[in-house]
Protein backbone atom coordinates (compact mmCIF):
# COMPACT_ATOMS: atom_id res chain seq x y z
CA UNK A 1 0.00 0.00 0.00
CA UNK A 2 3.07 2.46 -0.73
CA UNK A 3 2.14 5.45 -2.07
CA UNK A 4 2.19 6.62 -5.47
CA UNK A 5 5.47 8.46 -6.70
CA UNK A 6 6.94 8.30 -2.95
CA UNK A 7 10.16 5.70 -2.05
CA UNK A 8 9.76 3.19 0.19
CA UNK A 9 11.56 1.56 2.81
CA UNK A 10 14.56 -0.74 1.37
CA UNK A 11 13.58 -4.06 1.09
CA UNK A 12 15.55 -7.59 1.48
CA UNK A 13 15.13 -10.54 -0.68
CA UNK A 14 17.39 -13.37 -1.62
CA UNK A 15 18.80 -11.04 -4.40
CA UNK A 16 19.86 -8.15 -2.14
CA UNK A 17 18.58 -4.78 -0.69
CA UNK A 18 15.83 -3.06 -3.28
CA UNK A 19 14.84 0.24 -3.25
CA UNK A 20 10.79 0.58 -4.85
CA UNK A 21 9.18 3.75 -5.87
CA UNK A 22 5.58 3.24 -7.10
CA UNK A 23 4.40 5.15 -10.25
CA UNK A 24 1.67 3.89 -11.48
CA UNK A 25 -1.19 1.45 -10.51
CA UNK A 26 -3.38 -0.93 -12.98
CA UNK A 27 -6.62 -1.57 -11.76
CA UNK A 28 -6.89 -5.64 -11.41
CA UNK A 29 -9.52 -7.28 -13.83
CA UNK A 30 -11.93 -9.28 -11.58
CA UNK A 31 -10.62 -12.74 -11.71
CA UNK A 32 -13.74 -14.58 -13.68
CA UNK A 33 -12.38 -12.49 -16.69
CA UNK A 34 -8.98 -13.87 -16.49
CA UNK A 35 -9.61 -17.37 -14.92
CA UNK A 36 -8.57 -19.64 -18.26
CA UNK A 37 -5.61 -17.49 -18.42
CA UNK A 38 -4.27 -18.07 -15.25
CA UNK A 39 -5.28 -21.96 -15.38
CA UNK A 40 -3.09 -21.86 -18.57
CA UNK A 41 -0.32 -20.07 -16.92
CA UNK A 42 -0.40 -22.69 -14.01
CA UNK A 43 -0.60 -26.10 -16.22
CA UNK A 44 2.13 -24.46 -18.84
CA UNK A 45 4.59 -23.77 -15.99
CA UNK A 46 3.64 -27.49 -14.69
CA UNK A 47 4.02 -29.01 -17.88
CA UNK A 48 7.91 -29.05 -17.84
CA UNK A 49 8.64 -30.49 -14.64
CA UNK A 50 6.15 -33.63 -14.74
CA UNK A 51 7.67 -34.23 -18.36
CA UNK A 52 10.86 -34.18 -16.84
CA UNK A 53 9.71 -36.98 -13.95
CA UNK A 54 7.88 -38.64 -16.52
CA UNK A 55 10.74 -39.58 -18.70
CA UNK A 56 12.93 -39.88 -15.39
CA UNK A 57 10.49 -42.38 -13.97
CA UNK A 58 10.33 -44.49 -17.43
CA UNK A 59 13.90 -44.47 -18.23
CA UNK A 60 14.37 -46.47 -14.77
CA UNK A 61 11.11 -48.44 -15.65
CA UNK A 62 11.39 -51.99 -16.89
CA UNK A 63 8.73 -51.85 -19.70
CA UNK A 64 7.16 -54.86 -21.10
CA UNK A 65 4.92 -54.60 -24.39
CA UNK A 66 3.36 -57.16 -25.88
CA UNK A 67 4.96 -57.51 -30.13
CA UNK A 68 1.82 -57.67 -31.62
CA UNK A 69 0.99 -54.38 -30.11
CA UNK A 70 4.32 -52.63 -30.83
CA UNK A 71 7.64 -52.01 -29.74
CA UNK A 72 8.88 -49.53 -26.62
CA UNK A 73 11.03 -47.03 -28.25
CA UNK A 74 13.17 -44.74 -25.98
CA UNK A 75 15.27 -43.08 -28.64
CA UNK A 76 13.05 -39.98 -29.17
CA UNK A 77 12.11 -37.08 -26.76
CA UNK A 78 10.06 -39.21 -24.84
CA UNK A 79 9.58 -42.97 -24.38
CA UNK A 80 6.96 -44.49 -26.54
CA UNK A 81 5.02 -47.44 -27.81
CA UNK A 82 5.44 -47.75 -31.73
CA UNK A 83 3.13 -49.88 -33.44
CA UNK A 84 3.56 -52.58 -35.60
CA UNK A 85 3.96 -52.23 -39.22
CA UNK A 86 1.09 -52.96 -41.03
CA UNK A 87 1.45 -55.76 -42.94
CA UNK A 88 0.95 -55.64 -46.81
CA UNK A 89 -2.03 -57.49 -47.99
CA UNK A 90 -1.63 -59.05 -51.54
CA UNK A 91 -4.14 -60.55 -53.18
CA UNK A 92 -3.69 -64.22 -54.44
CA UNK A 93 -4.16 -64.10 -58.35
CA UNK A 94 -7.30 -65.84 -59.82
CA UNK A 95 -6.55 -68.17 -62.54
CA UNK A 96 -9.14 -67.76 -65.86
CA UNK A 97 -11.69 -69.93 -65.96
CA UNK A 98 -10.84 -73.43 -68.58
CA UNK A 99 -14.73 -73.96 -69.03
CA UNK A 100 -17.45 -71.94 -69.88
CA UNK A 101 -20.20 -71.91 -66.67
CA UNK A 102 -22.55 -74.93 -67.66
CA UNK A 103 -25.42 -72.18 -67.72
CA UNK A 104 -23.64 -70.05 -70.76
CA UNK A 105 -25.17 -70.05 -74.52
CA UNK A 106 -23.72 -72.59 -76.49
CA UNK A 107 -22.13 -72.01 -80.35
CA UNK A 108 -24.92 -73.27 -82.90
CA UNK A 109 -23.73 -71.73 -85.74
CA UNK A 110 -20.44 -74.18 -86.43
Amino acid sequence: NQKLGVIGDPVKTQFGYHVIRVDSRDPVPPFEEVKEQVQQAVTDGAQGPFNDFLNKASSKAKVEVNPRYGTYDTTGDSPQVVPPKSPSVTKAPTEAPTEAPSDAPTDTTG
